[in-house]
């Protein structure tokens, strides 16, 4: 797979409102947030809600078999669940901004030197030298 997977999931990340150019500094972006099976997966999530038995028919997996690469996407906020009126969980793709990366922090609280990895990364990306018109994000 490798760094090709991270430029699938940054052009179907692109598919939401908030676009990026895909630099490298992006590219790291990515990378940091998910691993390569990951990214796969998310590249080739439909634009929709869809529960775990429409996930497995889509992907050709068991059920079973998926459960824990979602939960664990569903930690970090690259997924997004929720529970709908006749009870069935579904999952949706997050966009990195708003969303991934704000679970992607707030998961990490107790681990400080990960977050000011990422932040730094971040600022590279979106930062005076990554992706023009995009502020900086606040250091502490």
């Amino acid at each position: 797979m490798g760094a090709d997977v991270y430029v699938r999931l940054g052009e179907r990340m692109n598919r939401f409102e908030g676009r990026y150019p895909l630099v490298d500094a992006y590219m790291k972006v990515l990378e940091a947030m998910c691993t390569e099976e990951e990214a796969d997966f998310a590249s080739g999530f439909p634009e929709k809600a869809l529960t775990l038995e429409e996930i497995a028919q889509i992907y050709q997996k068991k059920a079973s078999e998926l459960i824990p690469l979602l939960d664990a996407m569903t930690w970090k906020g690259l997924l997004f669940t929720q529970t709908t009126e006749t009870g069935n969980r579904t999952y949706s793709l997050n966009p990195i901004l708003p969303g991934a990366m704000e679970y992607y922090i707030l998961r990490r609280l107790d681990k400080p030197d990960e977050i000011k990895k990422y932040m730094e990364l971040y600022n590279t990306a979106y930062g005076s030298g990554g992706i023009p018109g995009r502020p900086q994000a606040e250091r502490s």
